[in-house]
């Protein structure tokens, strides 16, 4: 998949949930916001699973090396990724993209990093996701920052087009 066809599906994911969910982005909190996301995927990637906090690596638990530096309330390398489009078990040639979610437009230190380092493709990498993606709510719109190869690609924003509740 590239990355334009990628960015459409999001879209439509995220303005579906803007027309039905937009109440969420006022009550600053993102589990709600990535468990309604995650369900207007799943029939826009329906040759993958699409899973919610997913710490797997096969059958290993994801961690990210130093990781846990980046954000004083983390205490181990461990993660859990917000959401992950993927098939469950496999390792790097199924990772089509892991999402990170806030209900806020700011991305943090953490959150980039991993996208970064989950997103590369070199030798070293681990998990090879072929996109990375950051997708910060508020109530008027989603600012997004897309990854690939462990680099920012691109950014912008999907505008609030409802108010659903």
């Amino acid at each position: 998949m590239n990355s334009a066809d990628f960015l459409r599906k999001i879209s439509i994911a995220v303005k579906e949930f803007y027309e039905n969910d937009s109440v969420l982005t006022t009550l600053n909190t993102e589990r709600p916001i990535v468990h309604r996301i995650a369900l207007y995927l799943e029939p826009l990637f329906k040759e993958s699973n699409i899973d919610c906090d997913y710490n797997r690596y096969g059958s290993r638990t994801k961690a990210l090396e130093q990781i846990h530096e980046r954000n004083p309330n983390r205490s181990t390398d461990m993660i859990y990724p917000d959401i992950v489009i993927h098939r469950r078990l496999s390792e790097e040639r199924d990772n089509a993209a892991v999402i990170e979610v806030k209900s806020t437009a700011d991305i943090d230190d953490c959150d980039r990093m991993k996208l970064e380092l989950m997103t590369r493709v070199d030798e070293a990498a681990q998990y090879k996701y072929q996109f990375g993606l950051f997708l910060g709510f508020e109530t008027s719109g989603c600012k997004w920052i897309l990854f690939v190869n462990g680099e920012r690609s691109a950014e912008g924003t999907i505008r609030a087009t409802s108010s659903g509740s």
